[in-house]
């Protein structure tokens, strides 16, 4: 069982490490992009796709939140892809006009 735990722990300390030089980089060209510091969502997103093994505690420890934060913030994440998704089958119903030449 610590066995698993350290594991576990190192994941988590890998993601951090990896989300901390993501953010270095990204920080080190904030000014030429005008961009904002990442914001909690886009800290987790992140991590959601680079490290996709990680459980929700894991990410919550990674981030510095709470577990239930990081669930709301992925339930928000699954509802806007929802919408997107829905969004692209609605366009992709419209068919276009057949022109005849003449």
């Amino acid at each position: 069982m610590a066995a698993i735990a350290e594991a576990k722990g190192e994941a988590v300390r890998i993601a951090q490490a990896a989300l901390k030089a993501f953010k270095d980089d990204r920080d080190a060209y904030a000014e030429t992009w005008g961009r904002r510091e990442m914001s909690t969502m886009q800290e987790v997103e992140w991590l959601v796709w680079n490290f996709p093994e990680l459980t929700q505690s894991e990410i919550a420890q990674a981030v510095h939140v709470s577990q239930p934060l990081v669930c709301r913030l992925l339930a928000a994440r699954r509802e806007r892809l929802r919408k997107l998704q829905e969004e692209r089958e609605r366009v992709l119903e419209v068919k276009p006009k057949v022109v005849s030449g003449g």
